[in-house]
């Protein structure tokens, strides 16, 4: 809506939803959308046996993304630009989770964790971060085939201070992992952490995975049978520039 679509002081200009009116940047699929992963020479070789039978696979190229769209996003160093643009799924309108370890709850930071050279020190996506986990994680952590794409959400120095960054190496002696520092304060101990984006974590319901090849790797979850699975392929629902305008009762969903 330009400056051209504007209303006036005195006759302001309403757009209304009627009967939950809904404007989607995505597509939509169902179950028979997907197929069985047969293919096990590629990302596949990474899931679990156990977890095969339920994980189900659709080729987003099929339906317009590039093919290199998650592979650049890989490749920029901007931790923050993948959390912010790697396709989030939605079942039925609630958002999945990326494959993730632990499925449930929280690792926790342990004494130790520090930026070198001390607070203020480190610059953005550039400097590294050094975190140590309790040791009950470090043999899982040690075996996954490549830990260059693997992310960790956290509240690495305050739980008000989310940040997504990149895992730059794993101790095979310690449970010490660098990341890159992505714009918090120095890491206090005993704060949550999960770390996601990882094809052998593709293991409970509801789970997704989208590998490099851009093709999305899916955990079937309890209503697969009967659910609508959304992904968004839009950046912006409205741009609006015009004054003395409002928009009511619309509700956005599948949006970058």
């Amino acid at each position: 809506l330009t400056k051209e679509d504007s209303g006036t002081e005195n006759c302001h200009v309403r757009y209304i939803g009627e009967d939950g009116a809904t404007v989607s940047g995505g597509l939509a699929f169902t179950k028979d959308d997907f197929s069985p992963v047969t293919d096990l020479s590629g990302t596949a070789q990474w899931f679990k046996a156990d977890a095969l039978d339920n994980i189900v696979q659709l080729d987003l190229k099929d339906y317009g993304y590039s093919g290199t769209f998650v592979k650049e996003l890989y490749d920029n160093p901007k931790t923050l630009d993948f959390a912010r643009n790697v396709p989030m799924l939605y079942n039925d309108g609630v958002r999945m989770s990326i494959a993730r370890y632990p499925n449930e709850g929280f690792a926790q930071t342990k004494a130790g964790s520090e930026i070198p050279g001390g607070e203020g020190a480190a610059v953005d996506y550039v400097s590294p971060m050094l975190i140590y986990f309790d040791e009950a994680y470090a043999d899982t952590v040690r075996s996954w085939h490549d830990i260059s794409n693997v992310f960790v959400d956290a509240r690495f120095s305050y739980t008000w201070v989310c940040e997504n960054t990149r895992i730059i190496s794993v101790e095979e002696d310690k449970p010490m992992m660098t990341v890159l520092f992505s714009g918090g304060h120095d890491p206090h101990e005993s704060t949550p952490f999960f770390w996601y984006n990882i094809p052998e974590e593709l293991d409970a319901p509801g789970e997704y995975y989208i590998g490099e090849d851009s093709v999305l790797y899916l955990y079937k979850p309890e209503n697969f049978d009967t659910c609508e699975i959304t992904i968004p392929k839009t950046e912006y629902g409205f741009t609006l520039e015009a004054d003395y305008t409002t928009l009511e009762n619309v509700m956005l969903e599948s949006f970058f």
